[in-house]
């Protein structure tokens, strides 16, 4: 029986030993090389991702600021200017008048519209005469709807409309229909007429 000698036991321990470490540094750097190119294509994936971010937004921006660019032009040409007179102001003022009845709102605001002097001052001011505090409040509520009216049917978009409490002296009370309806021929001329095209007949 051969006895190894004890340089060659201490050997053979050593290469054993040596062994599992070995083999760990490989499993380590192997692992490490993993680790580094999982780190490269992540921040490679998260470029990719931004820089693909980046350009849709772009886009999106340059789309936005393209269709806001078109709705400036839009608005800009759907401008209406046309010219009108105090007649023809008068004229359309009573075609709402017409309206606001078949709506029956209030017999108030009814009566605000016909009493109530409308003037056109410059091209574009329209001003209306109220008698008290109570009709500004009620003008107010129907001074949207009857502002684009005016616009609408006048054909200008650069209509303004004022109301202003005036002090009215005192005269002659009107009582019935024909008086009233006198009374309002007398500052607004062009209503004959348009009670003559409308058929409109008084009650008395």
């Amino acid at each position: 029986m051969v006895t190894p000698s004890p340089q060659a036991a201490n050997s053979q321990k050593v290469e054993e030993g040596n062994a599992p470490t070995s083999e760990l540094k490989n499993s380590l750097s192997s692992a490490f090389k993993a680790a580094r190119t999982k780190a490269v294509t992540f921040k490679r994936t998260n470029a990719i991702s931004n820089s693909i971010q980046d350009v849709g937004q772009r886009l999106v921006q340059e789309q936005q600021a393209q269709e806001a660019k078109q709705q400036k032009t839009q608005v800009k040409q759907s401008f209406r200017k046309r010219a009108f007179n105090q007649d023809t102001l008068e004229k359309v003022w009573f075609e709402y008048v017409i309206q606001v009845k078949r709506q029956n709102v209030s017999p108030l605001i009814v009566l605000l519209l016909e009493d109530s002097p409308v003037k056109l001052v410059g091209e574009t001011q329209i001003n209306v005469s109220l008698t008290n505090p109570m009709q500004v409040q009620q003008f107010q509520q129907l001074k949207p709807q009857l502002h684009n009216f005016l616009k609408d049917q006048l054909q200008n978009d650069y209509i303004t409309l004022d109301a202003q409490v005036v002090e009215v002296k005192e005269g002659k009370r009107l009582y019935t229909q024909a008086e009233k309806y006198n009374y309002l021929k007398e500052k607004y001329p062009i209503l004959d007429e348009m009670r003559s095209l409308l058929g409109f007949e008084l009650d008395g």
